[in-house]
């Protein structure tokens, strides 16, 4: 069983502090800017609000919550089928810090998921364990009827060309565009037929990959 914990244990963890920019940049397409605050920064407008933050060189991820009162929340990591690879309770608090060690899972598209009430929140990072090739994956955003996210890791500033098909096998968007270092990308087909949908994706050596929803 996947355990984000091995060899520690969870306790309160103090206050910390977190900007998130514009995802450009890192192992999960994430890039985290840290600077002093506190965990209430995260809900400056009475809002409750989730993010996910790379510890650098680590296979660390911390979940970073702030809600609006003391409550009962739901933490779950899904593969990108969907699966629960793991779940927990945190009770006794309006928010808190949650580190995860990753270092387990295989590399792939996860999602981070918090469940407050009738609240819910989800973040999906990409995991790429050789650092050295390009790695190209598409997988569904749970919950979001017809949106995809299309992932690339370590580019070489080289032009893909992304070719969408329904369940006829016809083609609803054709794409090409050049990407250097990692580039993420949604993609929203929810206004065609409902349906089935594929990706093929074709690198700039002509080698293509396809994934199938």
């Amino acid at each position: 069983m996947f355990n984000p914990y091995p060899g520690s244990s969870l306790g309160n963890i103090g206050s910390i502090f977190v900007v998130i920019l514009e995802m450009k940049k890192m192992k999960s397409l994430l890039i985290a800017l840290m600077v002093a605050g506190s965990v209430a920064a995260l809900a400056g407008n009475g809002e409750p609000r989730m993010t996910v933050v790379p510890f650098q060189g680590t296979d660390v991820y911390k979940v970073i919550y702030k809600g609006n009162e003391v409550s009962k929340v739901r933490l779950n990591i899904r593969n990108a089928h969907g699966g629960v690879l793991h779940s927990e309770t945190i009770t006794g608090m309006d928010g808190f810090i949650r580190p995860l060690n990753l270092k387990s899972l295989s590399s792939g598209a996860y999602t981070i998921e918090l469940i407050d009430g009738n609240d819910r929140f989800v973040e999906q990072i990409i995991l790429n364990r050789n650092q050295d090739q390009k790695a190209i994956h598409v997988s569904r955003i749970v919950d979001q009827p017809g949106k995809f996210l299309l992932a690339v890791v370590n580019a070489r500033d080289e032009s893909i060309h992304i070719r969408i098909y329904d369940n006829r096998s016809r083609l609803v968007h054709d794409e090409e565009r050049v990407v250097s270092g990692d580039f993420a990308q949604v993609y929203n087909v929810h206004h065609n037929a409902p349906g089935r949908y594929s990706f093929e994706v074709v690198d700039a050596k002509g080698k293509s990959k396809h994934f199938w929803f």
